[in-house]
């Protein structure tokens, strides 16, 4: 960890001797295990025990300097700093270090299971929940999870992800958009020139920039969510295994999206029951429209599907070992 030197707006800091001229924020400002009222009752300043509140309120979180909250002053600066980024057009932010528990470790199990995913599961109130697949500390193993995140090192499950969580129609939604970096060498930054200035986001131009949001998978699932936002899941279908299906609709009949996804490992073609008003269809996860012409990477034609007049469509999906996208997803 950087204790000293120049921040990104150019201020410099020295963490050492608490000193932050950029805000500013001095030795008194923050929680001490040192001088004659330390309020951090550990030798080193570091949190010993969890089980006790004043080391986890009181004492650094692996090194990291920790601001005395109950005092007006820091609390009018952490305010005034929020304020400004709302100002820059900033709608939410993140805790970036707070302690919980996991409420539902479900790993490794079948997709069937997903029937009913959301507040059934114990979670909390689907209006109050983010839901995200990954954040800039779990990519890099930090947190709970490990390396069953799911992150852009491993596109094609991330991929599968993101068409799951923004075809569902729970918490609000969140998707990361990241940069390369050596994986053994942590705490490099983003893309930037010699003297460390950021270089200019250019998706798959500027190398280091992935860019997970201009990927056409989630890009064109953005759409599909927009589209399915108020309508209910509905017609769910499981082969009992990995093999899943739903609609997005109501529960008159009406509906405006359909997604299958496959990790099988062998090729299923069944037909299913869409719901979907009669015609055809483009698969928007490889196509860059939802309606004929169904056009892909370089103008190539890309999977087109088939509604009958009684909203039944067969579709074929590769295997999750030899197929890239194994999932079929449609919208009006």
């Amino acid at each position: 960890m950087i204790t000293s030197g120049i921040g990104s707006a150019g201020s410099p800091f020295d963490a050492d001797s608490y000193n932050f001229p950029g805000v500013p924020y001095t030795e008194e400002n923050f929680n001490l295990h040192f001088g004659p009222d330390p309020t951090c009752p550990t030798s080193d300043g570091e949190i010993w025990d969890y089980n006790d509140p004043v080391q986890t309120r009181n004492c650094m979180l692996a090194g990291l300097r920790d601001l005395r909250q109950d005092l007006i002053y820091v609390r009018n600066q952490i305010v005034a700093y929020l304020n400004k980024l709302i100002d820059w057009g900033v709608a939410g932010f993140r805790y970036g270090a707070e302690l919980g528990d996991v409420i539902n470790k479900k790993n490794g199990q079948i997709m069937a299971y997903l029937s009913n995913f959301g507040e059934a599961w114990g979670f909390t109130s689907a209006v109050h929940a983010v839901a995200f697949l990954s954040n800039h500390d779990n990519q890099r193993g930090h947190g709970g999870g490990g390396d069953r995140v799911l992150t852009f090192w491993d596109p094609k499950n991330y991929k599968m992800g993101y068409v799951f969580m923004l075809g569902w129609e729970y918490g609000h939604i969140r998707i990361m958009s990241s940069y390369y970096w050596e994986r053994d060498i942590q705490p490099d930054g983003p893309p930037s020139d010699s003297n460390g200035n950021t270089n200019h986001v250019v998706c798959f131009e500027n190398p280091g920039w992935v860019c997970e949001h201009r990927w056409r998978q989630v890009k064109n699932m953005v759409k599909f969510h927009n589209v399915a936002l108020g309508y209910r899941v509905t017609r769910w279908w499981d082969n009992g295994a990995n093999l899943i299906s739903w609609a997005r609709g109501t529960e008159d009949g009406e509906t405006v999206g359909f997604i299958v996804l496959n990790n099988e490992d062998s090729e299923e073609d069944r037909s299913y029951d869409t719901g979907m008003p009669p015609g055809t269809y483009c698969d928007v996860t490889k196509c860059d429209s939802n309606r004929p012409p169904c056009v892909g990477d370089g103008g190539l034609p890309c999977p087109e599907i088939v509604v009958d007049d009684s909203g039944w469509a067969n579709i074929v999906i590769g295997a999750i070992s030899t197929t890239d996208d194994p999932y079929v997803v449609m919208h009006v």
